[in-house]
């Protein structure tokens, strides 16, 4: 049976959160307040109320309407940077673990709340067969689109290769959905809560 490998990107993907350096260089340096602030909400949102789907969904789009209004040369600067970091630890991290499978796999897929400039670039550099990202439009002033469910992603993919045991790779529990509907779920990098979690309630997935 083929394998089609499936992957978040922060944390997972790459061992380092790569959106959130990412804020950092753009946003927080100097350091200002408004969006150190809201940095701090959203790493509220996403530990106390992972587990709510819309708490998620608001918290990225924060993030992609701040990164919205960033210089576009500064913008592709830093996306070429953070890219390549990405790969790089990805080369000599989780990249040396999933050698064998991916040798033969037919299909790779980066699938990531991440900015879709991010995710593409990174897609470009690895030879992946796809990616899923988020639009980096400003949706507090009423752009349209919306956060994507990675869950309905997976069930695409399923879908595009019959036949395949499909594996998903991520570190959180936010994903814990896209955990369960894989063939194999695999948690990376995961906190020691996320962990226990996992291997109290949840068995069948795999805890790297």
């Amino acid at each position: 049976m083929p394998n089609v490998l499936v992957f978040d990107l922060d944390r997972t993907l790459a061992s380092f959160p790569a959106t959130t350096r990412l804020y950092y260089r753009l946003l927080l340096r100097p350091p200002r307040f408004r969006p150190a602030a809201i940095g701090i909400m959203n790493l509220i949102l996403m530990h106390v109320f992972w587990f709510v789907p819309p708490a998620v969904r608001f918290q990225r789009r924060v993030v992609m309407s701040l990164f919205s209004r960033v210089d576009d040369r500064l913008w592709e600067s830093e996306i070429e940077r953070l890219a390549k970091e990405v790969v790089e630890d990805y080369t000599v991290d989780l990249g040396k673990k999933v050698a064998e499978l991916s040798k033969d796999a037919e299909a790779l897929y980066l699938v990531s709340h991440c900015p879709l400039p991010l995710a593409e670039r990174v897609r470009d550099l690895l030879g992946f067969d796809g990616c899923h990202g988020v639009e980096v439009v400003d949706y507090l002033r009423g752009a349209p689109g919306d956060v994507y469910s990675k869950v309905e992603v997976l069930e695409q993919l399923r879908s595009r290769h019959p036949g395949a045991k499909q594996w998903f790779f991520a570190d959180d529990l936010v994903d814990l959905g896209g955990l369960r509907s894989a063939d194999v779920g695999t948690l990376v990098n995961g906190s020691r809560f996320s962990r226990w979690v996992c291997s109290t309630f949840f068995p069948q997935l795999r805890i790297w």
